[in-house]
């Protein structure tokens, strides 16, 4: 168990295979150290479920021989309170990448939306801003991290 404060630490299970019909290496974090045992143990079940159906929907999907797999996964932001995981790597040659981010005080996977108040994606995945101006219109702008509208339980978690 962690002390209060300390972050939680998280070592990699490799998940390796060489098969006619596609090999594969793929990362599957394990997260130690959280205060509540219960979580800690459902949400690595959780994380290696989730890689194990990745890598089935590759093996279903690919069937040569030369079809390979290869995902390496990072910690991103780690605090006590908050958790971001990143995955990295090529499926046949074009890259992949996904993340998870996990608030561990709420015990659950957080999305941006999650964590902002207002926003949308343009076409082209560019973050925007939705506000309202004087006379209760919308307005819309870029997001910098001035203008971030924040959440309460997630307001200063990044300058922590």
């Amino acid at each position: 168990e962690m002390k209060d404060g300390t972050e939680p630490v998280v070592a990699v299970k490799e998940l390796t295979a060489d098969e006619e019909n596609g090999g594969y290496s793929v990362d599957v974090p394990v997260i130690v150290g959280l205060n509540d045992a219960n979580y800690e143990k459902n949400l690595n079940d959780s994380l290696m479920r989730q890689m194990q159906e990745y890598i089935a929907a590759f093996i279903a999907e690919e069937n040569t021989a030369d079809s390979l797999l290869q995902v390496q996964v990072t910690t991103g932001f780690c605090t006590k309170d908050f958790l971001s995981i990143l995955w990295e790597g090529t499926r046949d040659g074009m890259p992949v990448r996904f993340a998870k981010n996990f608030d561990l005080l709420g015990q659950r996977a957080v999305t941006l939306a999650d964590m902002l108040t207002q926003f949308y994606l343009t076409a082209d995945g560019e973050l925007i801003l939705i506000g309202r101006n004087a006379e209760g219109g919308q307005t819309i702008e870029p997001l910098t991290a001035e203008q971030s509208i924040w959440r309460k339980k997630y307001k200063g978690i990044f300058t922590k």
